[in-house]
């Protein structure tokens, strides 16, 4: 009797054990890209961007919340700069009261105004705002911590003031997950 129940605890404990990678690997069925609207202008006038300013901490919707202020905006530019979809660079306003009314000061100026007050090498033709509009997380036994993202971009351009306004979602692999929107974006840029 007390072999049999050492075989069952045994073959109970394998079961277990073998539930968190599986469940990890099928946590996959659910990633990817989930959507990407164009609710303002055209994604196609976003080809003659050739310097981009990405101004940060983006703000929040109602569902949306930082992993740390500001490092969604260093982050898009860093995928920027290496998918090679646009020169940029980040401004970060590091002061919260500041970072609440910057928006509208940012559009009142051109691009030599923004070179110089900013210290930026070269004057952004566009300006890039986002929004954080959801954000949840979750842990992928034996893979990683997955996020799922939603964020509205709003690429203003300096000279035409227009704005192009984006809306990408995906769930990823945190490390993943702003390549993958930056290569969507890519895609329905050409």
């Amino acid at each position: 009797m007390k072999i049999n129940n050492i075989i069952v605890i045994i073959s109970v404990s394998v079961i277990l054990a073998s539930c968190g990678p599986i469940l990890g690997q099928l946590a996959k069925v659910s990633e990817g890209v989930k959507s990407f609207e164009v609710t303002e202008g055209n994604a196609s006038a976003l080809k003659s961007v050739k310097n981009l300013l990405v101004v940060g901490p983006f703000t929040k919707g109602d569902k949306g919340r930082y992993i740390c202020r500001g490092e969604d905006a260093m982050i898009l530019n860093d995928a920027f700069n290496e998918k090679g979809l646009f020169k940029s660079a980040v401004f970060v306003e590091r002061d919260a009261d500041k970072a609440a009314s910057q928006k509208a000061a940012l559009m009142a100026k051109n691009g030599d105004a923004l070179k110089s007050e900013l210290g930026l090498k070269s004057a952004p033709d566009t300006v890039l705002f986002g929004t954080i509009l959801y954000r949840d997380t979750t842990v992928a036994p034996s893979r990683g911590i997955v996020m799922d993202l939603k964020l509205k971009l709003e690429f203003y351009n300096v000279s035409s003031k227009k704005t192009t306004t984006v809306i990408i979602h995906a769930k990823e692999l945190s490390r993943d997950l702003t390549p993958a929107m930056v290569a969507e974006l890519k895609k329905h840029i050409q």
